[in-house]
């Protein structure tokens, strides 16, 4: 039967379409690359160093993200310098004054802040401010020195590394300790010459009424003399101890406002020097409460720690290499390319 059946061959021909270039896919990878390399470009011109000004000014294109922008945006970083010239190098000791600096991005701003604020005051810190919203906060502090260390290591562990940035100065102390240390010195030399000048006084003072004392006494005697003679005495020596006597109380009188001067003299001298002691005293006693000033501040932490809100389109510029709008447009190249390929033939 099968041998009788007429089979009829149709040749199929098939026609293979000349494929067109996937002009999409090209357009997408051909601006995502442009846009790479004008970032670069923009980015390298835009970065500056200046030496002689101490000023860095780090710009980056509005496109990508970097933490230097949530920094520094249209400010620039000034890089602290301090005076230390005429400290000799044989005195080594350093009294640093630390100041800490962070920046926090976190999509959990009030989280953050109350976990930071839980941190400072359990490490025995002071909350000096603190203020934000849902977007931005800010947190002004200060803690023990000795605490620093385990204070930075709880504050790193609050984020990730790229969403954390922190900044430390530090400047020794050390010339205004030297100066405090050199008025400590000026000063006591100054009260034990103004001790000295006071005891000088005194004894001056002591000798001069002594001597005046004696001659009172020698006066007094003779007067007393003298008046006894004067009972029995001639007319002729009468006259010789009256005389005597008026010339002995002129003298009296001479040496009793001389010893009254001096004593007022003694007085105003005494005094004087006595309020310059007492001010020697205060201004050591001034000294010593600077001094204990400065070794306060030494042993204090100064920070501030601002907190940022992020989107997820920042934290990918963070941990992307380049720009996102780069890889996006990568991505949207090989989906394009992907169906144009899956487009591109013909069925049988």
């Amino acid at each position: 039967i099968l041998e009788k059946v007429t089979f009829v061959r149709e040749e199929i021909e098939i026609k293979k379409e000349k494929r067109s270039l996937p002009w999409v896919s090209i357009g997408f990878a051909s601006i995502a690359i442009l846009f790479m390399l004008g970032s670069s470009i923009f980015t390298s011109e835009s970065g500056t160093f200046n030496k002689n000004n101490t000023v860095i000014e780090y710009r980056t294109p509005s496109s990508s993200f970097d933490l230097n922008d949530i920094l520094y945006e249209d400010k620039k970083q000034i890089i602290p310098t301090w005076n230390v010239d005429g400290t000799p190098i044989n005195d080594s000791r350093e009294f640093l004054k630390t100041n800490y600096n962070a920046t926090l991005l976190t999509r959990k701003i009030e989280n953050k802040k109350t976990q930071i604020e839980i941190i400072v005051r359990g490490l025995g810190g002071r909350i000096d401010s603190s203020n934000g919203n849902k977007k931005y906060s800010n947190i002004v502090f200060a803690i023990p020195v000795d605490k620093f260390e385990i204070f930075r290591m709880e504050i790193k562990n609050l984020g990730w590394e790229k969403l954390f940035s922190e900044n430390i100065s530090s400047l020794n102390l050390l010339p205004e300790k030297q100066s405090i240390e050199e008025s400590q010195k000026w000063v006591v030399n100054e009260f034990t010459t103004l001790k000295s000048e006071r005891n000088q006084i005194v004894k001056n003072h002591t000798s001069v009424i002594s001597g005046l004392s004696l001659r009172l006494r020698s006066i007094d005697q003779e007067i007393s003399i003298l008046q006894y003679e004067l009972q029995t005495a001639n007319a002729d020596r009468r006259y010789q101890i009256e005389s005597r006597l008026s010339q002995l109380s002129s003298e009296k009188n001479n040496i009793l406002n001389e010893q009254a001067n001096e004593n007022k003299n003694y007085q105003i001298k005494l005094n004087s020097i006595d309020i310059r002691i007492k001010n020697t005293q205060n201004e050591l006693k001034n000294l010593g409460l600077k001094d204990q000033k400065l070794m306060d501040n030494v042993a204090t932490i100064n920070g501030n720690i601002s907190l940022r809100w992020v989107s997820l389109w920042e934290m990918g510029e963070l941990y992307i290499p380049g720009p996102m709008v780069v890889w996006l447009l990568f991505i949207a190249a090989i989906i394009s390319y992907f169906f144009w390929h899956r487009n591109s033939y013909i069925s049988i």
